[in-house]
């Protein structure tokens, strides 16, 4: 009986050499990428999304976007990496070559010698098995020892299953999360069973041994304890052992057998020097095969489905859930520049003057060459019009017959055609070297000329026609009038390639060689996609309508935007994602199945399948703070004032999306808008001090979400800032205005007692000046002119004289109750003083009061501050005078600053009145210049400005001394104000 495994790959060959060519479009991914070897032992997958890579020069660990990879120099205890395992806690073990054992974990690798665990592990041989139990212990061993790491981090030692010495196997998870053993002992050709149980190896006594002959097979490679199924190999078979219903199977050994990888519960891949197979357990059967000619180490599945393959010396593969394939119509690979669909067949246009037919249900196809010519013939277009296939080549049309594709006319005149679109019932509209015409679909006969220069491509609407050329695009309307659109719309002015219109809303959309692509309806362009929207370039090629969807294919790639009430959305795909090429030549799509024509062949993929299975996961890989890096899962942290620098860096998972994943972030407390970056990190400088919260949010090209982040901070305060600080500030600042104001209060208070003092003694003084000016010798004359009057029976002088006494008395201690009096109360005052005193000295001077035209009521001065000054000019001046021509002027006046009063006397001067006064004894002695000196000294410490007071001599015509002016200047910053008090 032929073994199983020998039917089903004879059936894949056959299959594939008799039906229809197929190979799936991997993403490779190698040292000039960033991985950092190019042979990979093994890959996983941790809980964050990242692809780890086990290569013979480094560790590498894959974002989608970027390779990061660690050396020794990061702590790995070598370069060559065998084998990695992820456990619940999301460490990723790691197991060099060298005999040792490592974990990352949260940005740092844990070895042997920074580990105090993982000291405590000593290995004489290479591990062969590493895994974790349901009780989340981790299970490392070797041949002879076993080594157990509880999730309490102690550590126990298993060197014997009971009480025997043994040599390890193999080891696995069965499906009950068990850790279970094949091991034999030493000298045994039997194989058996082993479980631990509190923390020591049992044989399994019920299991039946396993016995492979008088020939022991040890090689690992070739063994495997898996969930649902235990696979080994005696000589060339292998025994497949479904322990859950005792059931096996064998299958012969493939040639270049590596060893096996598990895939999922249900699928394992068969990795040989020649590829792998894809064997599904419960169909028990190789479903499908990859990478053939190619050394497979291993094969995992990412969390989106797709399969990775690890290569000897080709790096890494990736194939999409969405299965890119690529059609191979020959051995060699050929270039598609157009497709046509027609019911299940997929009709492609190659170089050579080759078609090639696709029958998607038979899985069949024929090739055919519809001309033997020497030119290079590219069969440029494809449509279908009245039960003919019509090609457009280099040198014209063919019609070919839908069934064999055999010839049924062709029209050489039409030269070399660059597009074919339908015109009416029976007639198609080309583009070619020669101009733009009408051709007759049933004939192949030229209808008309719609255009004589060179054509790109052309399309007509409503009997409008649009004629794309090399300097750019042309409207011809139905009386033949051509307008250049380029003269109206600057990317019309490029060369341009393709023009559609098969959406319901009439809208004409045109490739251009440069200027993106272009929606025009009404006469006027009304949306121009670029690069800068999201096209993968300028340079678009060809486009195709399906739906609410333009498929535009350029230089880097294809894209799709999607149509919606609320805009576009642009989704693209490139040789990142699995198109054999990024040079999109044709594309043609039939709802979810999407045909991409090549420089490198024709490529399928299944849309929906690709974006229903995609994923975002966002994760932060480091914060760096003024250069010191943070834990990348630290949050709510604090920050001195000085690391108020702060860089976040991040990234998004998303295989399918190849990198084209963006990030829309706001940092909460410094800006609340939201910003969009494709960077994969981003920094702020100088920030305030205060709380924060960065936000992020990563969107993958189809348009999936990832989980948000939030990581809130705080930038700690200056010392200035801080609360304690403040309140010191605040107390202490208190106490210095405290102190300040008391200070100044006490100033105040001094300056005030002083003042108050002033204000005493010039009441003092005042009252001085009062006594002074009623002296008992001015009093006593004035009696004694009174008595004079009444002896001499003078009753009306006597009278008159006394009451000018009373008056002057009266007006005397009126004013002396006063602060200011002003200037006309100050002249009533005078001249009854100077009425009196000349009536006293009878008539021996005469005195005059001048005012020079000021308003009296308005000024106001100091009371009896001129009295003294007034009757020392009588009393030392005008009285010594032998005649009776004595005079005293009193004049007031003022200037900007000052009220000037002058006192003028024509007496005997300051220096004979002082030797008189030596001469002559003096009853009584005045004191009321030296009080009235004393009075303006005090009035000055409390005035801003100053009274002036200036004492001269005149001289007469001839040198001699004529008399004394006293002059007394008033400030009118305190004159011209009148005092409440009065």
């Amino acid at each position: 009986m032929v073994p199983k495994f020998i039917i089903s790959l004879l059936c894949v060959a056959i299959y594939s050499s008799s039906l229809f060519s197929q190979e799936y479009n991997y993403v490779h991914y190698d040292v000039k990428d960033g991985l950092a070897g190019s042979t990979v032992y093994s890959m996983v997958q941790d809980k964050d999304g990242f692809m780890w890579f086990a290569t013979e020069t480094g560790l590498s660990r894959f974002d989608g976007t970027h390779f990061r990879n660690f050396y020794t120099s990061d702590g790995l205890p070598d370069n060559e990496i065998i084998n990695l395992f992820v456990d619940s806690k999301n460490r990723v073990w790691i197991v060099p070559f060298k005999n040792s054992i490592c974990y990352y974990w949260k940005g740092k690798i844990y070895n042997q010698e920074n580990d105090s665990v993982l000291k405590q592990l000593q290995f004489n041989e290479v591990i062969i098995a590493l895994f974790e139990d349901s009780f989340n212990n981790i299970f490392i061993a070797d041949r002879r020892h076993v080594y157990l790491i509880s999730k309490e981090q102690k550590i126990s030692f298993i060197k014997s299953a009971n009480n025997r010495a043994f040599s390890l196997i193999k080891a696995g998870i069965d499906n009950k999360k068990k850790i279970k053993i094949l091991l034999t002992y030493n000298g045994d050709a039997v194989y058996k069973y082993a479980e631990i149980k509190q923390n020591r190896l049992f044989s399994n006594i019920n299991a039946k041994p396993i016995k492979f002959g008088s020939e022991i097979d040890n090689d690992i490679a070739t063994i495997a304890i898996l969930p649902k199924l235990d696979v080994y190999k005696i000589d060339t078979l292998f025994h497949f052992i479904y322990p859950d219903n005792d059931s096996s199977m064998t299958f012969r050994f493939p040639p270049g057998f590596i060893n096996l990888s598990s895939i999922d519960d249900t699928l394992i891949t068969l990795n040989t020097y020649n590829g792998t197979y894809l064997f599904n357990l419960n169909q028990k059967k190789i479903t499908d095969s990859f990478l053939t000619k190619n050394i497979i180490n291993s094969v995992a599945k990412d969390n989106e489905g797709n399969l990775w393959f690890s290569s000897f010396g080709k790096g890494i593969m990736r194939l999409s859930s969405g299965r890119f394939i690529d059609f191979l119509s020959t051995p060699k690979k050929q270039a598609v520049f157009s497709i046509l669909k027609s019911g299940s067949e997929i009709y492609a246009g190659s170089d050579g003057f080759i078609i090639t037919r696709i029958d998607i249900k038979t899985k069949r196809i024929i090739e055919k060459k519809i001309f033997n010519g020497f030119t290079r013939g590219r069969i440029t277009a494809l449509t279908e019009k009245n039960n003919n296939i019509i090609a457009g080549t280099d040198i014209g049309l063919f019609a070919l017959s839908p069934d064999d594709l055999s010839l049924r006319y062709n029209n050489f005149k039409t030269s070399s055609i660059k597009s074919i679109s339908d015109e009416s019932e029976k007639s198609i509209l080309i583009s070619c070297v020669g101009g733009a015409y009408i051709i007759s679909s049933e004939k192949a006969n030229i209808e008309d000329k719609v255009f004589g220069d060179r054509a790109t491509c052309a399309y007509s609407q409503h009997k409008d026609f649009y004629i794309g050329t090399l300097n750019g695009l042309y409207s011809i309307d139905s009386l033949k009038k051509m307008n250049y659109l380029g003269n109206s719309f600057q990317a019309f002015k490029n060369r341009i390639n393709a023009i559609s219109s098969k959406s319901p809303d009439a809208i004409i959309w045109v490739a251009t060689n440069g200027g993106g692509v272009v929606a025009y309806k009404g006469k006027k362009a009304i949306l121009n996609i670029t690069e800068k929207d999201g096209l993968t370039s300028n340079i678009c090629r060809t486009i195709f309508i399906s739906n609410n969807s333009i498929w535009v294919g350029t230089d880097k790639g294809l894209n799709e935007i999607l149509l919606s009430p609320n805009g576009y959305k642009i989704t693209s795909f490139t040789s990142s994602d699995g198109l054999v090429s990024d040079i999109i030549n044709a594309v043609y799509v039939d709802s979810n199945d999407v045909y991409v024509g090549t420089p490198e062949g024709l490529s399928y993929f299944d849309e929906n399948q690709i974006s229903k299975k995609s994923i975002c996961k966002l994760i932060m890989t480091e914060i760096d703070a003024s250069g010191h890096q943070l834990p990348f899962d630290t949050t709510d942290f604090t920050l001195s004032h000085k690391s108020n620098n702060i860089e976040f860096h991040f990234v998004g998972i998303s295989f399918k999306s190849a990198g084209k994943i963006s990030y829309h972030y706001r940092l909460i407390g410094f800006d609340t808008s939201w910003k969009t970056t494709n960077l994969t990190q981003v920094s702020y400088t100088s920030l305030p001090s205060g709380d924060y919260k960065f936000q992020l949010i990563a969107t993958n090209k189809f348009g999936l979400q990832s989980n948000p982040i939030k990581i809130p901070f705080t930038i700690s305060k200056t010392l200035w800032e801080k609360t304690w600080f403040r309140i010191i500030l605040v107390v202490v600042s208190a106490f210095i205005l405290w102190f300040t104001i008391n200070n100044r209060i006490s100033a105040i208070r001094k300056k005030e007692n002083e003042k108050s003092e002033t204000i005493k003694r010039m009441s003092e003084l005042e009252q001085m000046a009062l006594k002074s000016q009623m002296n008992p010798h001015f009093i006593f004359n004035c009696l004694n002119s009174i008595q004079h009057y009444v002896i001499n029976k003078d009753i009306l002088g006597a009278n008159e004289f006394i009451s000018n006494f009373s008056k002057l008395v009266r007006l005397t201690l009126d004013n002396s109750s006063k602060t200011n009096i002003n200037l006309a109360e100050e002249i009533n005052y005078l001249t009854a003083y100077l009425e009196l005193e000349q009536k006293r000295f009878e008539g021996k001077f005469d005195f005059k009061i001048v005012t020079d035209d000021i308003f009296l009521n308005s000024y106001f001065i100091p009371p009896m501050m001129l009295q003294p000054y007034i009757e020392n000019a009588i009393r030392h001046g005008v009285r010594y005078r032998n005649d009776n021509k004595g005079r005293i002027e009193i004049n007031f006046k003022k200037n900007d600053k000052y009220l000037i009063c002058s006192i003028s006397d024509n007496g005997i001067g300051r220096k004979l009145s002082q030797q008189l006064k030596s001469k002559n004894a003096i009853e009584y002695q005045s004191k009321g210049m030296d009080l009235t000196a004393r009075r303006i000294n005090m009035l000055n410490k409390t005035q801003v400005s100053k009274i002036i007071v200036d004492v001269e001599d005149l001289e007469t015509g001839n040198g001699n001394i004529g008399g004394t002016r006293v002059t007394i200047q008033f400030p009118l910053s305190e004159t011209a104000k009148e005092n409440s008090e009065i």
